[in-house]
């Protein structure tokens, strides 16, 4: 399989916890990403709206205004090109994937980033391989 094209990627991550967005997002940049931040769902659709070069989400699930999960339904109905990876604390949701959608990713925090690369990079080439998903600008 071809290499991610890191560079091409605009990852959105949507996190209420300041501290833990701001180290997803500095990891990722690392990583090679182009990042955008959210703090919650609706400032999420925001980003949605003003950024049509988004490649993958990666959500937190519990949060205030909207969850990931609802942030989850309006990328299915609205911008469903786009593959989600859901991210909790909260152990009950860690098999919220196999009901939300075969698509979904679901990993438990805390998450080392090493771990969250290799999901973004294995998202990414599945996603690569469906007409529906969008992998670069």
């Amino acid at each position: 399989m071809a290499e991610v094209d890191k560079e091409a990627i605009q990852v959105l991550v949507v996190e209420d916890d300041s501290d833990i967005c701001d180290m997803l997002c500095l990891g990722l940049a690392s990583a090679g990403y182009k990042v955008v931040k959210a703090s919650d769902g609706r400032d999420a659709m925001r980003n949605l709206k003003r950024h049509s070069d988004i490649s993958l989400i990666v959500s937190d699930i519990r949060m205030p205004e909207m969850s990931g999960v609802e942030l989850l339904e309006f990328c299915k109905k609205n911008r469903p090109e786009i593959p989600v990876i859901l991210i909790s604390g909260d152990p009950r949701f860690l098999t919220a994937g196999h009901y939300l959608s075969e698509v979904v990713t679901v990993h438990p925090k805390p998450l080392s980033l090493e771990k969250l690369l290799q999901s973004i990079d294995s998202t990414l080439r599945k996603a690569a391989e469906s007409p529906m998903i969008k992998t670069s600008a």
